[in-house]
């Protein structure tokens, strides 16, 4: 579940630097903007999830 999470958040990344480069194109500064700012959430999300999966699962999972 974590796995799938963190997939989702890289997939989330890249579309928001993918639109970010098209409103550059067009010239959609205020766009540009958010869209440049949306991907700091996302890696900060992508981070606590790292933290759940090396804190907080279950070590005898593996055994």
């Amino acid at each position: 579940m974590i796995a799938s999470s963190k997939i989702i958040e890289h997939f989330e990344i890249a579309a928001y630097g993918i639109l970010a480069a098209f409103a550059k194109i067009l010239f959609k500064k205020d766009a540009e903007k958010l869209l440049n700012h949306a991907p700091a959430e996302e890696k900060e999300a992508d981070c606590l999830l790292n933290n759940v999966a090396l804190n907080a699962v279950d070590n005898t999972a593996a055994e």
